[in-house]
């Protein structure tokens, strides 16, 4: 069609299970995420029982002093924070890898690449995968794998403590759940599109700027410095908007998800009541 620099195509609908698998297995394949399960799942399992311990520590405060159940609780806690120091450092470590092992990729991709792929694809593109998206593998994803474990795990362990000791919360589980879903569901559609719409808007960016700095000569002897300036504004203002979007868009969800905090621990406090009051119906 007579158009040398080719536009930059951006995946749409859902991410494909094969992008998860090409992170994981840089990262270190099926052990290493078999590791942070375990460590995750070790580390709720210490702090669920720092709770148990204090409520059998109130109900059996006679039977040992208080240096024995204060001994036993320092030893959990300090078992907590060593399983949460230890658990992060492997993820970090496990990001690194993948990160450095994409990064490696990467870069002989494009030292092996024809000539022809330098002609039809500008270098600002070139700079937003080495930049932005460098930036996402080695800083965003595994903080992103961090709070998502840490926040299923946390969530998952809350969900069932509640249900063992109030099963009658179980009733609004249900609906609770439903509502956390549709919400997950409308806003993940959203963000996906949103973010790469940010991505794909910055390339310009950095293509203008590389441009500038290599014409800049040129530009001063003509001076078109307005017009490039106002260029560049305006790719500004376009990547802003799919910015400003996302960030909005984060903000609703952060509503929701106070909104089913808040149901939870409103259902929470009414099973307790309940199962008091049922309680102190049948023994009179």
């Amino acid at each position: 069609k007579g158009q040398l620099i080719a536009n930059e195509d951006r995946e749409v609908g859902s991410v494909s299970l094969a992008v998860y698998m090409r992170w994981a297995m840089a990262a270190g394949g099926l052990h290493a995420g078999v590791l942070i399960l375990l460590s995750y799942a070790f580390g709720e399992c210490i702090s669920v029982f720092s709770s148990y311990w204090l409520s059998y520590w109130s109900a059996h405060r006679n039977e040992h002093s208080a240096w024995f159940y204060l001994g036993i609780y320092i030893a959990i806690s300090v078992g907590i924070l060593l399983s949460a120091t230890g658990r992060d450092f492997y993820v970090a470590l496990v990001g690194w890898k993948a990160g450095g092992t994409l990064f490696a990729g990467m870069v002989l991709s494009i030292l092996h690449a024809p000539m022809a792929f330098f002609d039809t694809t500008p270098m600002g593109r070139i700079l937003n995968r080495f930049t932005k998206d460098v930036l996402t593998v080695d800083v965003d994803i595994p903080r992103t794998v961090r709070t998502y474990l840490g926040t299923m795990s946390k969530v998952i362990s809350t969900i069932l403590y509640i249900s063992i000791i109030t099963p009658v919360f179980l009733i609004a589980l249900g609906p609770i759940a439903f509502f956390y879903y549709k919400a997950q569901q409308y806003f993940i559609k959203t963000s996906r599109e949103l973010t790469r719409l940010d991505s794909v808007s910055r390339s310009p960016i950095y293509a203008l700027f590389s441009e500038t700095l290599d014409g800049l000569t040129t530009i001063r002897a003509y001076g078109d410095e307005e017009r490039l300036s106002n260029k560049s504004n305006s790719l500004l203002d376009k990547n802003q908007q799919a910015y400003f979007l996302n960030f909005s868009a984060n903000c609703w969800l952060g509503i929701r998800l106070e909104l089913a905090g808040t149901m939870i621990i409103t259902f929470t406090a009414l099973a307790a009541v309940l199962s008091r009051g049922f309680y102190v119906d049948d023994t009179g």
